[in-house]
Formats: C-alpha cells, sequence, structure tokens
C-alpha cells in the first residue's frame, strides 16, 4: 500500500509516520471474572499478505486456545492518505467469551501542547496536559471521529468508526512519559457464534491529514451525510426555525414566565423557554416522578396557556434516562427491571446532585416499567398543552453494554440501547405528533429529535480548564441538518438556585460578577452566532431588563436577538466554511467556572486570548458567501480579511454588536 503506511514483522503492528497502530481483545469465562487481555505480542505465530490490501494474521494463545486466529485487514480509504481497517477472529473453541475489541489502538509521540479532539457537544479540543495518566473511557457522544494535533506539525491523524447502526462503543485514550495513547472500544454481543468466530460489523478509518479540526470535520462529513440519520432526519420545524432568542429558566410560573414575556415584547422577535423546575421533585431527584407541578396542575396549564397565547415556544424538563434509586418509586414500581447492570453486577448510577446526594440509576434501552411511567408524564404534559418536551440524556449516546439479566436483549455489545431508546421515543411522538422533541448534546439523533441543547459555548463556565477549548466541529459537518441551541450565559453570573434543596448549601452572599468578569455573558451569546447555534440566555430575570445596572447584558440580548430575526435563514441554513483569513485585535477574557452544583470553594478562573470580534464564514445557494461577525466588547473593532479578489478588506464593528457582510464570489 501507500508507502506511509507500513507493517512491521518486528511486533506484528502497523505504523504510519510516527503513530503505531494496534489491536487489544477482552476475554473472560463470565461476565463477573476480570478480563485477560490479548495482544499481538501474545500470539505465538503471525504472517503478512501485502498488496492493494494489507492482512496480518496472528494465531495462537494460551488463552482462550492455541486455534484462535486474529486477522486485520487494511486498505486504502476514500481519501487521500486514508485507510480502512477491520478486525476479526475465528476458532475460539475455548469457553473464553470475547467481549471488548480495542481497535486501532493508536500511541503517539506527542509533547504537552498537543491536541486531542473529543467528539462531545460541538466538539473539544484537550491539551495533553489535561489528558489524564491512566486512560480515561468515555463515549462518542456526539460524533463518531476523533483526532490528534501533534503541536507544531503541519498534520494531524484522524480516526473514525463508521458505522451506521450506532452500536454500543466508547473510547479510552491517555497521555504518559510523552506518548498519547488512544482507541476506540467495541463491545462484542455475548452469543456462542460470536465467541467462536467474529468480525466488526463496520470499519475503521484511520489516516493523516493536514490542517486543523475544520479538515478533520471534512474527512468525516463526507461519509457522515450519506447515513441513516441524515437521509431520515427530522424536517426542521417553523416553529424552531424562527426562535431569535431562548430563555433557560428555572422555577415556578410566576418567576420564570414575566421574563420572557418582556423579551418577547421589547425584542419583537420570537423567542422561547425552556422550562426546569417546573416540577414538584427537587432538581437531579426523585426522578421520574415529575407530576404534579409545583404550583399544581390548574395553574400549571393556565400558564401554559398564557405562554401559547403568546406565541412563546416552551417546552418543559424531564430526564429520559435516570431512575432515582432512593425514592420509594424505584422500589415499588419494580425499577430493577429497568436498570443497567453493569458487568459486575452493580447498577450504572451516579450522584449528580450534591445537596440531596440522592443516586440517580442509568436506565437500559430494554426499560419497560421506567418507559411506561414516562409515557405516562408525556400524556400528562401533552395533556396542558404543552408544544415541546425535552427528554434529558438520551442524546449523549451514554449507552453501556448491559448484564441485567431480567431482560431479553443479548448481554454485551449490540444495537439494543439505541433501539431500546429509539422504540421508547417513537412511541411518545405516536401517541402525541404535535410535541416537538429535544435532548441533550448535539447528536446525530437528529432522525429522532427534533433539536439539541448544548453548552460548549459556555464550556469555562462549565467546565473551568485552560486546557480544554471548545470548537464548532459539529456545525462544521451537520450544520443546516437539525435545530441546535444553548449556552448557560447567566446575565448577573448567579446560578439559578432550587428552593427545594438544603438552604444551608446556599451561597450566603453574592458580588457582581458581571463587572469581574465583564466580558464572560457577551463571549457565549457571541458563540452561538458564529458557531451555528440559537442563542440563549440563562436565568434571566424581570431586573436584568429593568436596572440600568444590566443595560449592556439586556441591550446585547435584545441586538443579538434582532440580528437572528433579519438573517434567520442565514444563520439557520448557510454552511460553516474554513475559518479563513481574518484578524482583529485580541482581548483577555476571564473566565468564571459555576454551575448550579458549584461550591464557593470550587470556583475557579480560566483566562483566555481570545479575538475581539468573533466571525464565521458562511455559503448558502449559488455559491453566496457571507462573513458573520459578532463584536462582544464595549468599542468598536477594526478587523480585516481578504476579499475574492485576494486584496485585503477593513471592516469596523460596533461595540456590543452583530454584522453581516455579504461577499462577492471569488
Amino acid at each position: 500500500m501507500n508507502g506511509s503506511f507500513s507493517f512491521s514483522p518486528e511486533d506484528g503492528t502497523i505504523r504510519c509516520g510516527k503513530v503505531r497502530l494496534s489491536w487489544r481483545l477482552a476475554a473472560a469465562r463470565t461476565a463477573g471474572d476480570a478480563l485477560t487481555y490479548i495482544t499481538p505480542e501474545d500470539m505465538e505465530e503471525f504472517h503478512v499478505e501485502e498488496g492493494d490490501l494489507l492482512r496480518a494474521v496472528w494465531r495462537g494463545r494460551p488463552l482462550p486456545g492455541a486455534d484462535l486466529e486474529v486477522t486485520v485487514d487494511w486498505r486504502p480509504g476514500d481519501g487521500k492518505n486514508l485507510f480502512s481497517g477491520c478486525l476479526a477472529w475465528k476458532g475460539n473453541t475455548s469457553d473464553f467469551f470475547i467481549e471488548e475489541i480495542a481497535f486501532p489502538l493508536l500511541s503517539a509521540a506527542a509533547d504537552e501542547d498537543s491536541r486531542f479532539l473529543l467528539p462531545v457537544n460541538l466538539g473539544e479540543l484537550v491539551t495533553m496536559r489535561g489528558v489524564p495518566r491512566k486512560p480515561r473511557r468515555t463515549y462518542y457522544a456526539s460524533m463518531q471521529w476523533t483526532a490528534l494535533f501533534p503541536a507544531r506539525r503541519r498534520y494531524g491523524y484522524y480516526l473514525d468508526c463508521r458505522d451506521p447502526e450506532h452500536r454500543i462503543k466508547q473510547f479510552d485514550y491517555a497521555y504518559r512519559d510523552g506518548v498519547f495513547f488512544h482507541s476506540p472500544v467495541h463491545f462484542v454481543p455475548l452469543t456462542k457464534e460470536n465467541a467462536e468466530n467474529f468480525t466488526l460489523p463496520y470499519r475503521c478509518t484511520f489516516g493523516r491529514f493536514r490542517g486543523s479540526w475544520y479538515e478533520g470535520a471534512m474527512i468525516y462529513r463526507a461519509w457522515a451525510l450519506k447515513q441513516p440519520w441524515v437521509l431520515g432526519r427530522r424536517p426542521p420545524s417553523p416553529k424552531l426555525r424562527n426562535i431569535a432568542m431562548w430563555v433557560w429558566n428555572r422555577g415556578a410560573g410566576e418567576e420564570v414566565i414575566p421574563p420572557v414575556e418582556q423579551l418577547r415584547k421589547d425584542a419583537k422577535a420570537p423567542v422561547a423557554l425552556d422550562w426546569y423546575w417546573w416540577h414538584s421533585n427537587p432538581y437531579d431527584t426523585d426522578y421520574p416522578e415529575f407530576w404534579p407541578p409545583r404550583s399544581g396542575a390548574e395553574k400549571f396549564r393556565d400558564a401554559v396557556a398564557r405562554l401559547n397565547r403568546q406565541d412563546i415556544f416552551t417546552q418543559v424538563y424531564t430526564n429520559g434516562m435516570t431512575w432515582d434509586m432512593d425514592t420509594a418509586s424505584f422500589a415499588g414500581d419494580h425499577g430493577e427491571g429497568s436498570l443497567q447492570i453493569n458487568r459486575d453486577g452493580t447498577p450504572t448510577a451516579m450522584m449528580f446532585n450534591p445537596y440531596t446526594r440522592h443516586r440517580l440509576a442509568i436506565m437500559c434501552g430494554e426499560a419497560p416499567e421506567f418507559h411506561a411511567k414516562m409515557r405516562d408524564l408525556a400524556d400528562k404534559l401533552a395533556g396542558c398543552g404543552l408544544p415541546g418536551l425535552y427528554l434529558d440524556m438520551i442524546g449523549s449516546f451514554a449507552f453501556s453494554p448491559c448484564f441485567n439479566v431480567l431482560h431479553r436483549h443479548v448481554k454485551g455489545g449490540g444495537t439494543y440501547q439505541k433501539d431500546g431508546y429509539y422504540a421508547f421515543v417513537s412511541a411518545i411522538r405516536a401517541s402525541h405528533p404535535e410535541l416537538l422533541l429535544s435532548t441533550e448534546y448535539a447528536s446525530e439523533m437528529m432522525d429522532l429529535f427534533d433539536s439539541f441543547i448544548m453548552l460548549d459555548t459556555s464550556l469555562e463556565r462549565c467546565c473551568g480548564s485552560p486546557e480544554t477549548e471548545a470548537v464548532p466541529a459539529y456545525t462544521a459537518v451537520y450544520h443546516g441538518m437539525t435545530t441546535l441551541f444553548g449556552s448557560y450565559a447567566i446575565p448577573d453570573g448567579i446560578p439559578p438556585w432550587d428552593p427545594r434543596w438544603p438552604e444551608e448549601d446556599r451561597r450566603p452572599r453574592e458580588r457582581k460578577w458581571h463587572r469581574e468578569f465583564r466580558h464572560q455573558f457577551f463571549v457565549e451569546l457571541a458563540r452561538c452566532i458564529v458557531w451555528g447555534v440559537q442563542p440563549c440566555v440563562c436565568n434571566l430575570k424581570k431586573v436584568h431588563a429593568a436596572d440600568p445596572e444590566f443595560s449592556d447584558e439586556y441591550g446585547f440580548i435584545l441586538r443579538v436577538a434582532a440580528f437572528r430575526r433579519d438573517h434567520g435563514e442565514l444563520l439557520d441554513t448557510w454552511r460553516i466554511l474554513p475559518p479563513g483569513d481574518f484578524r482583529c485585535g485580541q482581548v483577555k477574557v476571564k473566565f468564571l467556572k459555576r454551575g448550579i452544583f458549584t461550591r464557593p470553594e470550587e470556583m475557579t478562573v480560566t483566562e483566555r486570548l481570545l479575538p475581539a470580534v468573533l466571525h464565521s464564514f458562511r455559503e448558502g445557494p449559488a455559491g453566496k458567501k457571507a462573513l458573520v461577525l459578532v463584536n462582544y466588547t464595549r468599542r468598536k473593532r477594526l478587523c480585516r480579511y481578504r476579499g475574492a479578489d485576494g486584496r485585503p478588506v477593513r471592516i469596523t464593528v460596533p461595540p456590543l454588536d452583530c454584522l453581516c457582510v455579504m461577499l462577492e464570489k471569488s
């Protein structure tokens, strides 16, 4: 094959430049046993066949047996310097089940400034300083590709899983002693037939490419746009497409609704309400017992009718994936029958809320008791006239193998997690086709949901790590295919507090955070505009519209909403182009990390040097192009970009404002 891609007879691995590609299998007799790992170095013999197809074959292993044969084949991929690989085995006649495949297992020399793209939300670049020494396992939450960008090199390494069925898979990554380790982890359906012989049912693409995260996204886009979730995607709803500003408010109707009504009046543009804490239970506690509403069913129905009369699109929060193990309904309604069980027999559960300290258990895709409760809740909410329903967590693709003995699905890997959740959500949609459904994360579930909330525009507020940077890789791939909204931009910097949490955990005094972190709120809204996300403001209060203290913040909200109203089609549908040749001054921006569960001693500050004007180039019908600009600072800024004739063009952007410049065709 291509000279940059070669087989190493010394250790039976593949090499591409400074990257070594290998594999690892994990096997056990039963799910309760510790995993035994099998690598090429453990095998007794191997040989290789080269040509247009490179095939390597390993044979013999004391465990699980001398008859085991592992085959890896690589062939040219669908682009320059790209290669398509697959792994298979046969002849496992032992009583060991191979449960996991790590393939391709990548190791590469990297210094601390090298970066790795995580497929989470829009996409996150983490430096090696932010990568753990011990392997961390996580989910392909938004897309099925990753990339490594070695520092001070002009090329990166790309790796994807071309799985149109979204089988259960995760990935590992680690960095230690100057070497970066990374591998997709494919989980095998544990049947007798698969134990003896198995071929990975999709191929993985690996290769070297020049450029940044954008060029990596273009490799994935060429494949992704042909997949079922794009070809069968939900048609964009006009109700969602026309939204100029989302308000993410929490609490009872008398607190939540008036600021949204005021914004609707002042902006003279469509607004939407993402309503949390409408429910009787404390947040992240007692799920799925949301009903009745805090203010009672009658007042809640009146509130929804009031919002509908003003054409304010409203969706309410529910969690589509967890059941509180510490609430009475879990035992009384047989929550065990819906649980996702780990291979060691423990439930998959975690404590999201540090104040109430309840454990939220993750539901398997096969969760009959849980799904029945959630369908009943959806019936009640639809009966109140709600136009939208939010089902948290499902879109994160946080799927793991399930070993619940009460379930009918094959244990281990497969498609049962995705299939079960698709069936569950589809049943709600069939009963209530008028409901627009939303979930968490920028996701490839665009054939199931109408919209997705994401928070990468507020990454520093949510995560606060100077080693992680958000980039709009998802919208580079999928912009215009579905509706994204969201940020955690809070005008006064004070997160909401659920009065049903213990009062002693509440911060006793607040400062004027919006003055100390004077750019943070504006950067978060600006990113929404240039990254292809419908803007969202969090915890909006009546005082923000009335008090001159917040005139800059509220004025910016109105200008951003007006800009979306006037340029909605371009912002929603025109393709995002590479960042291009664009220059302006820079600003040192301080960000405060503080979410709803952040205790005072856990608050941290991150500083970033950012362009004073955020931008994106767009391409629309018939080759039309535009430059979208947002100045988040309080003074006018001079910017330069290169025109179609190659000459520099200067433009001044007013303070705290947005511009759209139509460009000449090249």
